[in-house]
């Protein structure tokens, strides 16, 4: 995999995003790119609201749930 970028608070536009507890959310970008997000308490949710144009492959505590190839 690739170059890892983990997406710290003051970049989370939800308040529950800086709270402690919940899941990992690792999004790779056709680039490389891994975006990493932590404290993701509705994972279904963050990823279906995702812009996914750019996104191979999605992860959630490290298990795959979405890939475009």
């Amino acid at each position: 995999m690739g170059n890892y970028i983990n997406v710290t608070d003051p970049y989370r536009k939800n308040p529950l995003s800086t709270k402690p507890g919940g899941s990992v959310v690792k999004a790779e970008k056709w680039n490389g790119q891994i975006l990493v997000y932590d404290k993701i308490k509705n994972p279904r949710a963050y990823i279906d609201a995702m812009h996914k144009l750019d996104i191979r492959n999605i992860w959630v505590d490290d298990q795959l749930v979405w890939a475009e190839d």
